[in-house]
C-alpha cells in the first residue's frame, strides 16, 4: 500500500475519534499508538514514518491526555481526510506515471510500425521489379523467336 493511501487511513480513524468527540460521544480527543497499530495493523515504525508527513503538514498532533499517549487529528487533518486530499494524491501520482508511459510507448510503437511499413514496401517494389523483369525477359524472348521466324520465313522466299 502506497504512503498516501497509508495517510488516509490513518486520517480516517483520527478524523472519525474527532467527529465523535464533537458530537459527544466521547471524552478524548487523541488515538493511542498501540490502538492505532493494532487497527492498522501496522508497525510502530510504519505509523511514525506515515505520521510525519501528517505532523509536518500540521494536520495531527501529539495527544498526551486523559490517559492517552498517541496522536490526534486536527481540523486541517479532517479537511484533509474529508477532501481526500492523500487518496487523490496516490491517484494523481498513477495517472502521471501511467500518462508517462503511454507517451514512451506510443513513439515507440509508432516507430515499429512506420518500420514494417517501410520494410513491406521495399519487399513489394522488389516483387514488382522481379516481374517487371521477367516480363522484359519474355518479350525479348518473343521479339526474338518473332525475328528468327521472320528471317526463315525470308530464307525460304529467297530459295523459291
Amino acid at each position: 500500500m502506497s504512503s498516501n493511501l497509508k495517510r488516509h487511513k490513518l486520517l480516517k480513524i483520527l478524523a472519525d475519534k474527532y467527529i465523535k468527540v464533537n458530537q459527544g460521544e466521547e471524552q478524548a480527543l487523541g488515538v493511542s499508538w498501540e490502538d492505532l497499530t493494532s487497527k492498522l495493523n501496522w508497525t510502530m515504525d510504519e505509523l511514525l514514518e506515515v505520521s510525519s508527513t501528517l505532523y509536518a503538514e500540521e494536520e495531527v498532533a501529539k495527544h498526551d491526555a486523559h490517559g492517552i499517549n498517541g496522536i490526534y487529528a486536527k481540523m486541517k487533518g479532517v479537511s484533509a481526510y474529508s477532501s481526500k486530499k492523500y487518496k487523490r494524491e496516490h491517484e494523481r501520482i498513477i495517472f502521471d506515471r501511467l500518462k508517462n508511459w503511454v507517451q514512451t510507448v506510443i513513439p515507440i510503437l509508432s516507430l515499429i510500425i512506420t518500420f514494417t511499413f517501410i520494410i513491406l514496401s521495399e519487399v513489394r517494389l522488389q516483387n514488382k521489379n522481379e516481374q517487371i523483369d521477367e516480363l522484359t525477359e519474355r518479350i525479348n524472348k518473343i521479339e526474338h523467336d518473332l525475328i528468327k521466324s521472320n528471317e526463315v520465313r525470308v530464307d525460304t522466299t529467297k530459295t523459291e
